[in-house]
Protein backbone atom coordinates (compact mmCIF):
# COMPACT_ATOMS: atom_id res chain seq x y z
CA UNK A 1 0.00 0.00 0.00
CA UNK A 2 2.72 2.47 0.95
CA UNK A 3 4.75 1.63 -2.18
CA UNK A 4 1.81 2.28 -4.51
CA UNK A 5 1.13 5.64 -2.84
CA UNK A 6 4.79 6.71 -3.27
CA UNK A 7 4.84 5.77 -6.95
CA UNK A 8 1.68 7.79 -7.55
CA UNK A 9 2.91 10.83 -5.55
CA UNK A 10 6.43 11.00 -6.93
CA UNK A 11 7.35 14.59 -7.81
CA UNK A 12 9.57 15.22 -10.83
CA UNK A 13 12.98 16.67 -9.99
CA UNK A 14 12.72 15.87 -6.28
CA UNK A 15 15.36 13.50 -5.01
CA UNK A 16 15.89 12.08 -1.55
CA UNK A 17 19.38 11.27 -0.33
CA UNK A 18 20.38 9.19 2.63
CA UNK A 19 23.80 8.60 4.05
CA UNK A 20 24.28 5.01 5.08
CA UNK A 21 27.65 4.54 6.78
CA UNK A 22 27.63 0.75 6.52
CA UNK A 23 25.34 -1.48 4.52
CA UNK A 24 25.15 -4.96 6.05
CA UNK A 25 23.12 -6.39 3.15
CA UNK A 26 24.50 -7.55 -0.20
CA UNK A 27 23.64 -5.46 -3.28
CA UNK A 28 21.13 -6.90 -5.73
CA UNK A 29 22.47 -8.11 -9.09
CA UNK A 30 20.61 -5.47 -11.19
CA UNK A 31 21.60 -2.44 -9.00
CA UNK A 32 22.80 0.57 -10.94
CA UNK A 33 25.11 2.60 -8.76
CA UNK A 34 24.62 6.38 -8.92
CA UNK A 35 27.51 8.68 -9.84
CA UNK A 36 29.55 9.84 -6.85
CA UNK A 37 28.61 13.15 -5.24
CA UNK A 38 31.08 15.99 -5.61
CA UNK A 39 33.16 16.37 -2.48
CA UNK A 40 34.60 19.85 -3.10
CA UNK A 41 34.12 22.65 -5.63
CA UNK A 42 36.04 22.33 -8.89
CA UNK A 43 39.57 23.66 -9.00
CA UNK A 44 40.22 27.19 -10.13
CA UNK A 45 42.31 25.91 -13.03
CA UNK A 46 39.47 23.82 -14.46
CA UNK A 47 36.57 26.20 -13.82
CA UNK A 48 38.24 29.50 -14.80
CA UNK A 49 37.30 31.16 -11.49
CA UNK A 50 40.03 33.17 -9.81
CA UNK A 51 39.77 33.41 -6.05
CA UNK A 52 41.36 36.12 -3.89
CA UNK A 53 43.10 35.07 -0.72
CA UNK A 54 42.69 36.85 2.60
CA UNK A 55 46.20 38.32 2.47
CA UNK A 56 45.88 39.63 -1.09
CA UNK A 57 44.67 43.19 -1.71
CA UNK A 58 43.11 43.54 -5.19
CA UNK A 59 43.47 47.35 -5.09
CA UNK A 60 47.26 47.34 -4.74
CA UNK A 61 47.81 47.51 -8.50
CA UNK A 62 45.09 50.15 -9.09
CA UNK A 63 46.34 53.77 -9.33
CA UNK A 64 45.19 56.19 -6.65
CA UNK A 65 43.43 58.42 -9.23
CA UNK A 66 41.32 55.51 -10.43
CA UNK A 67 40.33 54.59 -6.86
CA UNK A 68 39.34 58.24 -6.21
CA UNK A 69 37.31 58.37 -9.43
CA UNK A 70 35.48 55.17 -8.48
CA UNK A 71 34.81 56.56 -5.00
CA UNK A 72 33.35 59.77 -6.50
CA UNK A 73 31.11 57.79 -8.87
CA UNK A 74 29.83 55.70 -5.99
CA UNK A 75 29.17 58.81 -3.88
CA UNK A 76 27.34 60.51 -6.77
CA UNK A 77 25.18 57.45 -7.36
CA UNK A 78 24.26 57.18 -3.70
CA UNK A 79 23.46 60.92 -3.53
CA UNK A 80 21.23 60.63 -6.58
CA UNK A 81 19.44 57.67 -5.07
CA UNK A 82 18.90 59.62 -1.84
CA UNK A 83 17.43 62.56 -3.79
CA UNK A 84 15.14 60.16 -5.61
CA UNK A 85 13.98 58.60 -2.33
CA UNK A 86 13.09 61.95 -0.76
CA UNK A 87 11.34 63.06 -3.95
CA UNK A 88 13.63 65.86 -5.15
CA UNK A 89 14.27 64.21 -8.52
CA UNK A 90 11.94 61.88 -10.46
CA UNK A 91 14.51 59.08 -10.86
CA UNK A 92 18.17 58.60 -9.95
CA UNK A 93 19.45 58.50 -13.53
CA UNK A 94 18.04 61.93 -14.43
CA UNK A 95 20.52 64.03 -16.39
CA UNK A 96 20.32 67.74 -17.24
CA UNK A 97 19.80 68.62 -20.90
CA UNK A 98 23.08 68.64 -22.79
CA UNK A 99 22.33 71.89 -24.64
CA UNK A 100 21.80 74.00 -21.48
CA UNK A 101 24.79 75.64 -19.85
CA UNK A 102 25.00 76.62 -16.18
CA UNK A 103 27.01 79.80 -15.58
CA UNK A 104 27.99 80.80 -12.04
CA UNK A 105 29.96 83.48 -10.14
CA UNK A 106 28.42 86.28 -12.16
CA UNK A 107 28.85 89.93 -11.36
CA UNK A 108 25.66 91.19 -9.64
CA UNK A 109 25.17 93.82 -12.37
CA UNK A 110 25.41 91.33 -15.28
CA UNK A 111 22.28 91.34 -17.44
CA UNK A 112 20.79 88.70 -19.77
CA UNK A 113 21.82 90.74 -22.81
CA UNK A 114 25.47 90.80 -21.67
CA UNK A 115 25.61 87.01 -21.51
CA UNK A 116 23.87 86.69 -24.87
CA UNK A 117 26.45 88.98 -26.42
CA UNK A 118 29.36 86.99 -24.97
CA UNK A 119 28.08 83.49 -25.73
CA UNK A 120 26.40 84.13 -29.09
CA UNK A 121 29.73 83.60 -30.86
CA UNK A 122 29.54 79.89 -29.98
CA UNK A 123 26.14 79.28 -31.56
CA UNK A 124 22.50 80.29 -31.67
CA UNK A 125 21.08 80.97 -28.20
CA UNK A 126 17.46 79.96 -27.60
CA UNK A 127 17.21 81.46 -24.11
CA UNK A 128 19.47 83.21 -21.66
CA UNK A 129 18.29 83.95 -18.15
CA UNK A 130 20.09 85.36 -15.13
CA UNK A 131 18.34 83.94 -12.06
CA UNK A 132 16.99 86.67 -9.81
CA UNK A 133 15.55 86.88 -6.30
CA UNK A 134 11.75 86.86 -6.43
CA UNK A 135 11.22 89.63 -3.90
CA UNK A 136 14.03 92.07 -4.55
CA UNK A 137 14.80 91.30 -8.20
CA UNK A 138 18.54 91.23 -7.43
CA UNK A 139 20.75 88.82 -9.33
CA UNK A 140 21.57 85.55 -7.57
CA UNK A 141 24.78 85.58 -9.64
CA UNK A 142 24.13 82.52 -11.77
CA UNK A 143 22.42 81.93 -15.09
CA UNK A 144 21.25 79.30 -17.56
CA UNK A 145 21.98 79.59 -21.26
CA UNK A 146 20.15 77.31 -23.69
CA UNK A 147 21.84 76.75 -27.03
CA UNK A 148 20.26 75.57 -30.25
CA UNK A 149 22.68 72.63 -30.51
CA UNK A 150 24.48 70.48 -27.98
CA UNK A 151 27.80 70.99 -29.79
CA UNK A 152 27.66 74.73 -29.03
CA UNK A 153 27.37 74.09 -25.28
CA UNK A 154 30.21 71.55 -25.47
CA UNK A 155 32.35 74.06 -27.34
CA UNK A 156 31.87 76.63 -24.54
CA UNK A 157 32.62 74.05 -21.85
CA UNK A 158 35.63 72.70 -23.68
CA UNK A 159 37.23 75.93 -24.86
CA UNK A 160 37.75 77.62 -21.52
CA UNK A 161 36.19 77.25 -18.12
CA UNK A 162 36.55 80.94 -17.20
CA UNK A 163 35.76 84.18 -18.98
CA UNK A 164 36.52 87.61 -17.58
CA UNK A 165 33.46 89.85 -17.54
CA UNK A 166 34.76 92.73 -15.51
CA UNK A 167 37.97 93.57 -13.70
CA UNK A 168 36.99 91.79 -10.50
CA UNK A 169 34.53 89.04 -11.46
CA UNK A 170 34.74 85.95 -13.65
CA UNK A 171 32.12 83.51 -14.79
CA UNK A 172 32.58 79.78 -14.55
CA UNK A 173 30.83 77.41 -16.90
Amino acid sequence: MWRSWVSRRRLPGVRAFALIPEDPFPDPANLISPPPSPIRPPDALTSGVVRISDEENPLDAVPEEQIEAQRRLTAAASSALTLEMIGDIPFAAVRPPENILFVCKLNPVTQDEDLELIFSRFGKILSCEVVRDRRSGDSLQYAFIEFDEQSSAEQVSGSAARYLLSSNRTITT
